[in-house]
């Protein structure tokens, strides 16, 4: 390889872009990391020469393909890693474009768009011969109704794409396991907007994972591991495992994948192995460098120095690697650890000793490197933080809770400020479902009345700008009101008076916004405050379907009906 290589490697903020920063920078190369976040862990390393950041492709789709198209014209690199879906599914989109300016560690357009597709990876296994769970790709409603799993439920439902754009935000699809009929047609009403639905029967079994390198349809390296701890405990991503002896079996269904996609690059297949049967039933495939990335290169296989090599024509062959080794995400896994405490099937036994197995020597922790400690540092330093913060807001919700219980039984204070708002302000987390429709139903309902106060909706966290979810678009449009000129704004943004009255969806967001705002501490309330017979927090449907996403705006309405029944009282008696 020859020295000096010029690397733009986005994502930095992943511990597997990390991996990818060390190996090159070992290699030789010159890398620029790139995110969109300053505090990005691969931005510590010693090996990542030059920091950029770029618009967040999930909030300014436009800005970022902008940004990485100016970087390019400016200054070229021999190679452009992106590392997640985040950067790859825009880049796609002018990827002619970008390719004029320098080489992306992409697959073909084509094959990336088959990979990318949950759906059209299923049917390609399948008819590659791979073992696939009972499945159906559900396109229209009436089609539900023809699954009748064998073995009943849980069914797995999964989106098209894990990540896709709407309305110019990204959407972060989660696979989700539904145990009745009722549920399953709810969550896939959310998934059909973004394309067809894949529901399958779960397979029991251990996860494994296979990283692997190919050029053009050929196998050329390939690395296999097993998962020990994932998050959530139901199945997701892994945050502990070990490099295992590579299967025959599975190399071979590896091969015959790879040469039906043609595939060119890096790429992980999932597998449950069922050790009773003795069978690998194929999950999905992640068409670029994996969260267990670390661990091969722990063991033995540069995934990250092969790939550059591939993409200058230079020779790459299998590498022999180390059995036994572990590797493990370390926030990831305190949160695996966290929950099985709390989990009765998982003996407490084997959660002692898979955290005592830290301090042996083939144990890697994936931030860690001995010539590069300063990731680890930060991640410590962003575990700390967050535990801390944990603690903060457990302190501050249990002062709320107090504070709400009392407002509930003696609700004086809050009839005496409503007497007086000129504004009610209605917050949720990110105002593009619970406060916008609160607030176009309020603004609806004073609308007859004169002498009401205004109304505004905002976000804790909102994203500005972002329109309203289509759901609540739709479910506000049954109740007569329209959302589709909303946009979201965050509470930050507006300037908040002492004649203000601020309602909130949950109990931890009372704390967090009177962290934020103390002043208006006094003025800040639970929206169900008024309302003792539903529940205390209206929840953030975000990510559901219809049916819990209608439930829950009844239960707005019901919330904001004895505010509106004690502003129009209490004002109907002034002179």
């Amino acid at each position: 390889m020859s020295p000096c290589q010029q690397v733009l490697v986005l994502d930095a903020d992943q511990l597997s872009t990390l991996a990818v920063v060390r190996s090159l920078g070992r290699s030789g190369c010159a890398v620029t990391a790139a995110a969109a976040s300053p505090h990005a862990i691969a931005f510590q390393s010693r090996y990542a020469s030059r920091h950029l950041i770029y618009p967040d492709p999930l909030q300014q789709h436009g800005a970022f393909l902008e940004w990485l198209t100016n970087t390019l014209t400016n200054h070229f690199f021999d190679l452009v890693i992106p590392v997640t879906d985040r950067s790859i599914v825009p880049i796609l989109t002018i990827r002619n474009a970008l390719e004029a300016l320098s080489p992306i560690a992409i697959a073909p357009n084509p094959v990336m768009e088959q990979v990318v597709s949950k759906c059209r990876m299923h049917s390609l296994a399948r008819e590659a011969g791979l073992d696939v769970p009972e499945s159906w790709i559900i396109k229209a409603p009436a089609a539900l109704e023809t699954i009748d799993p064998r073995n009943g439920f849980p069914l797995v439902v999964k989106a098209e794409r894990s990540l896709a754009w709407l309305d110019g935000y990204g959407q972060a699809l989660e696979t989700r396991y539904v145990m009745d009929r009722a549920t399953l047609k709810d969550i896939w009403a959310r998934y059909a907007l973004y394309g067809d639905v894949l529901v399958q029967s779960r397979v029991m079994g251990h996860g494994v994972g296979l990283g692997l390198l190919a050029r053009d349809g050929l196998l050329v390296n390939c690395f296999q591991y097993r998962r020990l701890h994932e998050v959530p405990l139901t199945g997701g991503g892994s945050a502990y495992r070990v490099s295992e002896t590579l299967d025959p079996v599975l190399e071979d269904q590896a091969t015959q994948l790879v040469r039906q996609l043609g595939w060119h690059g890096a790429m992980m297949l999932e597998f449950k192995y069922d050790p009773r049967a003795k069978q690998y039933w194929f999950i999905e495939a992640n068409g670029r460098f994996w969260g267990g990335l670390p661990l091969a290169l722990a063991a033995g296989v540069d995934f990250p120095r092969h790939l550059l090599a591939l993409y200058q024509n230079q020779s790459v062959s299998q590498s022999a690697y180390s059995v036994g080794v572990r590797g493990r995400n370390l926030e990831r896994d305190i949160d695996w650890t966290r929950s099985a405490v709390r989990h009765a099937d998982i003996p407490t036994t084997r959660i002692v000793s898979d955290a005592l197995k830290l301090v042996l020597p083939r144990e890697h922790i994936d931030s860690f490197a001995v010539d590069d400690p300063r990731p680890l540092a930060s991640e410590v330093r962003h575990i700390g933080c967050r535990l801390i913060g944990a603690v903060r807001r457990r302190k501050r919700l249990s002062a709320s809770n107090a504070r709400e219980s009392e407002l509930r039984k003696n609700p004086q204070q809050i009839r005496s400020c409503l007497q007086q708002a000129q504004r009610l302000v209605l917050v949720c987390s990110g105002n593009i479902m619970r406060s916008a429709f609160a607030e176009a139903y309020l603004a609806k309902k004073f609308a007859s009345q004169p002498g009401s106060p205004a109304v505004v909706s905002a976000g804790l966290d909102a994203q500005p700008g972002r329109p309203a979810d289509p759901i609540a678009r739709n479910i506000a449009h049954n109740h007569k009101l329209s959302l589709e000129d909303h946009r979201a704004r965050a509470l930050a943004m507006l300037e908040l008076t002492e004649n203000d009255v601020i309602f909130v969806m949950e109990r931890s967001q009372v704390a967090e916004a009177a962290k934020r705002y103390p002043t208006h501490a006094s003025r800040i309330y639970l929206l169900t405050v008024l309302t003792p017979s539903l529940p205390i927090d209206i929840v953030d449907p975000n990510g559901e379907g219809p049916a819990t996403c209608q439930a829950i705006f009844h239960q707005i309405i019901d919330a904001l009906e004895p505010v509106m029944d004690c502003i129009t009282h209490q004002r109907q008696r002034l002179p």
